[in-house]
C-alpha cells in the first residue's frame, strides 16, 4: 500500500513539472533587440524597454493607430498668464506722471533705485568742479581721489539696484520714460514657447477682471534669462488705459504670435510624458515599435510643433500610445 502512495506521489509530481514547462503558455520574452517570439501571444520587449515586438497572433495591438510625422499649417499663437506689475497715474495737474507698483517692495526698489540715480548725478558733477579746481592749483589732488572714489561707491550701488529690477522683470530705462495711463504688463511666457514671441508686435491680453473683452498691448522687450524654477522667460508687455480700467496686480492671459504658420508637427495624441520627458512610439517595422525621446515646441490643437527627435515622415503611434506606454515603462 504505501509503494502505491509513493507511487501515485511521483506520478503526480511529474505531470505538474511537465504542465508548468508545457510550451504552449504564453510567454513575455526580454532580450535584445533582435529577439525572437516564442510560442505565444505576449509581446518582445528588450531589456530597456524602448523596443516593442508583437506576435501575429496578439490581437492587442490592432488598437493602434499610426499616424505620420509631417509639415502642416497650424496654429502658433502662445497664451500665457501675465500680471500688471504697474500703472502709472498723474499729479501735479497731469504734469507729473509716476508708477503705481503691485507691492511695497518694489515700491521701495524704484525709490532706492532713483535715488542712486540722483547721488550718481550729483556725484558727477561735484567730481567735475573739483577736478577743475584740482587743474587751477585751487585743491590738493587727495580730494579729486576722494570724489573718485565716493562715485565709485555710489555706482555699485546703482548697479545692485538695476540687477534687483531686472530680475523683477523690469528694465530701469522704462522706469524713466513713463506715460500716463498706461501700465506695464509681465507675462510668464514658456521656455517652449518663446521663439513665438517678437518684440513689438501686438499682444491680444483678456483679463481676469473682464471675460470676454480683448484689449491690445505692444511687446517691449523679452527677458534675457531663464527662471530655473519655472522655465519661463519673463516678457514685458506695455498696454494703453484708455478707459482708465487697469490696477496694478491684476491677473490677464495674455496671446501672441503668428495666427498660421508651416511647422513640422505630430499628432497631440502620440505624445507620452514621463518624468517630465516627452516621447513617442515610431513604427520601425509591422507589429515592431520603437520608443523615442523628442523634444517639442508649443501645441496649437490637435497637433505638437517637433522640434527635435523625429524626423519627417516617421510613423507614430497615435491612439492606443498608452498600451504601449505601460509595455515599455512597465507601468
Amino acid at each position: 500500500m504505501f509503494y502505491n502512495i509513493k507511487l501515485f506521489l511521483f506520478v503526480s509530481t511529474v505531470s505538474f513539472l511537465v504542465a508548468c514547462t508545457s510550451t504552449d503558455a504564453p510567454k513575455m520574452v526580454v532580450g535584445s533587440d533582435t529577439a525572437t517570439l516564442k510560442k505565444g501571444q505576449a509581446p518582445v520587449i528588450n531589456s530597456n524597454g524602448s523596443l516593442i515586438r508583437f506576435s501575429e497572433k496578439d490581437s492587442s495591438q490592432s488598437i493602434l493607430e499610426i499616424d505620420s510625422a509631417q509639415i502642416r499649417d497650424v496654429s502658433v499663437t502662445t497664451t500665457s498668464p501675465a500680471r500688471i506689475v504697474f500703472s502709472t497715474t498723474t499729479i501735479q495737474g497731469g504734469s507729473f506722471v509716476i508708477p503705481v507698483f503691485e507691492s511695497m517692495d518694489l515700491t521701495q526698489l524704484y525709490t532706492d533705485y532713483t535715488k542712486s540715480l540722483n547721488d550718481e548725478a550729483r556725484s558727477k558733477r561735484e567730481l567735475e568742479r573739483l577736478k577743475d579746481l584740482y587743474s587751477h592749483n585751487a585743491i590738493a589732488g587727495k580730494e579729486v581721489i576722494q570724489a573718485e572714489g565716493d562715485l565709485r561707491t555710489i555706482q555699485v550701488a546703482l548697479t545692485g539696484f538695476q540687477s534687483r529690477l531686472l530680475l523683477s522683470g523690469l528694465e530701469p530705462n522704462d522706469l524713466q520714460n513713463l506715460h500716463s495711463n498706461s501700465s506695464l504688463m509681465i507675462v510668464n511666457v514658456p521656455e517652449s514657447g518663446i521663439w513665438t514671441v517678437q518684440k513689438g508686435e501686438d499682444a491680444q491680453i483678456e483679463f481676469d477682471a473682464y471675460k470676454g473683452e480683448i484689449l491690445h498691448g505692444k511687446v517691449i522687450d523679452i527677458g534675457k534669462t531663464l527662471d530655473p524654477q519655472t522655465r519661463t522667460f519673463n516678457v514685458r508687455v506695455n498696454i494703453f488705459d484708455a478707459k482708465h480700467i487697469l490696477r496694478p496686480g491684476m491677473f490677464a492671459k495674455v496671446s501672441f504670435g503668428k495666427d498660421i504658420a508651416t511647422k513640422f508637427v505630430i499628432p497631440a495624441s502620440s505624445v507620452i510624458a514621463v518624468q517630465g520627458k516627452s516621447y513617442v512610439f515610431v513604427q520601425r517595422a509591422p507589429r515592431t515599435y520603437e520608443r523615442r525621446e523628442i523634444n517639442l515646441g508649443s501645441q496649437s490643437g490637435d497637433w505638437f510643433i517637433v522640434l527635435s527627435g523625429i524626423d519627417r515622415g516617421e510613423r507614430v503611434v497615435g491612439r492606443g500610445s498608452l498600451l504601449l506606454k505601460g509595455l515599455s515603462f512597465g507601468s
